[in-house]
């Protein structure tokens, strides 16, 4: 039986739909371009050196209201259902000669069902994975510098069921079925630096995060094969198998650097990431943002933003991107903002992911 078909998981498109997820109260409206903007949300995730420009202790709430996802690889097809998951959750302290945030951002958070029917075969699975990004941030007021701790965890589990007729056999009745469990799970510590720094109406930033330092990792799987009728009609046959582990990757170095420009109520951003993955290391992948920010009176603001992939697998403009567009006005103190996004990733196989997100700051 093709017990290696057990464990297609879609990691490669977990990976595109975390780049994708809109994270941030601004940036995640303006294709997540956030490296190089004064008005910061998510200082920590884009660019910690930011945090010289907050002038108020705040706490700050985002999250993936609405959100659904589809994927289709040969005649392989997975769907998610509609489910809420926060995105940003931080807490801000601004003092006389330092400004320090607490922070998780979740880059991922995802069920999906898969389901594969190919010749006689016929696979029913369920993958979850989830993705954080944790820290401690620490910024100078007094000249354009940070530093961060950061903490990296991933999970996946995946849990799937298969029924295929045993070839060759004389009994028509004859049948494998297996059922399988798998699970990974990361922690690991980094480091970051990062500066930024404003030209009239230019603004540069850049964020190095470093490789991490692995605190646990943890792969492990069950799987039983059951055949039934085979080789006799009578015949009963259950065996284990504990080989077929996910094969995970985490995100490893990563740099960001990005530019905006300023010019009245009009703002235009674009950042360039590239990070490497612990399977393929100094290998980068590449992403390019592009955001703009509209400021209208009482500091009502709209948002939109694209961000696209770049790379060998690339073939064409929009085959693997994420747009996004939104609304943020305030009340007293509080500072919210609600929009949508849509991400499709055609690079193995078809991917699309939408959804509604909203976001709230409160200053004190």
């Amino acid at each position: 039986m093709r017990i290696g078909i057990f464990v297609l998981l879609f990691l490669g498109h977990f990976v595109a739909k975390a780049q994708y997820a809109p994270i941030g109260l601004f940036e995640g409206l303006m294709g997540n371009s956030g490296v190089a903007t004064q008005s910061s949300s998510a200082s920590s995730y884009y660019n910690p050196s930011l945090l010289l420009w907050r002038e108020d202790n705040s706490y700050s709430f985002g999250g993936t209201s609405i959100s659904s996802s589809e994927s289709q690889v040969d005649n392989t097809s997975t769907s998610s259902a509609f489910q809420i998951s926060p995105a940003y959750l931080s807490t801000v302290k601004v003092g006389t000669s330092l400004v320090h945030e607490l922070f998780m951002a979740t880059e991922l958070q995802n069920v999906v069902n898969s389901e594969i029917k190919s010749g006689n075969l016929n696979y029913l699975g369920r993958l979850s994975g989830t993705r954080l990004a944790t820290g401690y941030s620490m910024a100078f007021r007094s000249f354009p510098f940070a530093m961060q701790v950061l903490g990296r965890y991933s999970e996946y589990k995946n849990y799937a069921n298969a029924e295929e007729p045993v070839e060759n056999s004389t009994n028509p009745q004859a049948i494998y079925i297996a059922n399988i469990e798998s699970e990974y799970k990361n922690l690991n510590v980094g480091l970051g630096f990062s500066t930024h720094f404003n030209i009239n109406h230019y603004s540069f930033g850049a964020n190095l995060n470093t490789r991490g330092w692995s605190l646990f990792n943890n792969s492990t799987s069950s799987g039983k094969l059951h055949v039934y009728g085979y080789p006799n009609p009578t015949d009963f046959q259950t065996s284990e198998n504990a080989s077929l582990s996910i094969a995970a990757s985490d995100i490893q170095n990563k740099l960001s650097i990005g530019h905006g420009f300023k010019v009245g109520n009009h703002e235009f951003l674009t950042d360039t990431i590239m990070y490497e993955h612990s399977n393929s290391l100094d290998t980068y992948f590449m992403f390019q943002t592009f955001g703009y920010r509209y400021i209208m009176k009482d500091d009502d603001q709209f948002l939109c933003g694209l961000t696209h992939q770049f790379g060998q697998e690339i073939e064409y403009l929009g085959h693997s991107m994420m747009v996004s567009v939104g609304y943020s006005w305030t009340t007293r103190k509080l500072r919210s903002a609600l929009g949508g996004f849509f991400a499709k990733d055609d690079t193995r196989g078809t991917y699309s992911n939408y959804g509604l997100t909203f976001s709230s700051q409160f200053e004190y």
